[in-house]
């Protein structure tokens, strides 16, 4: 058995065999270490999906608060508009546009004086604009004219009121004297 061990051909055959071995273990680890590069790959581009994902969801929320934000202030920028009070005279010609449009269009024309009936609820409007101090400027109730109720038709009941204006009442935001 010695010399069988020894021959060169069966050394040549046993070196063969281990290079074959050999070279499908290299084979196996290149094959191998492709398919862990390639799961890694995919890993890594799988969480990179996610990360963008994610990122694009904040994106989204963010831009979401920002509208929500900038519609709040602008709800809450025109309930403050809404609360300031108008100016005088900006009140009193819309009270007498909603009694009568053509008093301030006769009023344009140089009329001052004026008599006729006026919705109780908008008689009480005026009753609280003229206790202001600013009315003295722009309307003044002429007593005489002013008390006499009476059944208005469709209007409802309404209440005679005679008043003087001012032709300043005409100017937009007419400043105080």
């Amino acid at each position: 058995m010695y010399s069988w061990w020894n021959s060169l051909t069966v050394l040549d055959v046993l070196k063969l065999v281990l290079q074959y071995v050999m070279a499908a273990m290299a084979v196996a680890v290149l094959v191998i270490g492709h398919r862990i590069s390639t799961l890694q790959g995919k890993a890594r581009k799988e969480e990179r999906q996610a990360l963008e994902e994610q990122s694009k969801r904040k994106d989204a929320e963010i831009t979401t608060a920002n509208i929500i934000a900038s519609n709040a202030q602008a709800k809450a920028k025109a309930a403050e508009e809404m609360a300031k009070p108008k100016p005088f005279d900006e009140r009193l010609r819309a009270l007498l546009e909603a009694t009568d449009p053509k008093i301030l269009r006769e009023l344009a024309k140089g009329g001052t004086r004026f008599v006729g009936g006026m919705k109780y609820d908008l008689f009480g409007d005026l009753k609280k604009l003229i206790a202001e101090p600013l009315s003295t400027q722009f309307i003044t109730i002429i007593p005489e004219e002013t008390g006499t109720v009476g059944f208005g038709g469709r209007e409802g009941p309404t209440i005679r009121v005679g008043f003087e204006l001012s032709p300043n009442l005409l100017k937009q935001n007419a400043p105080p004297k």
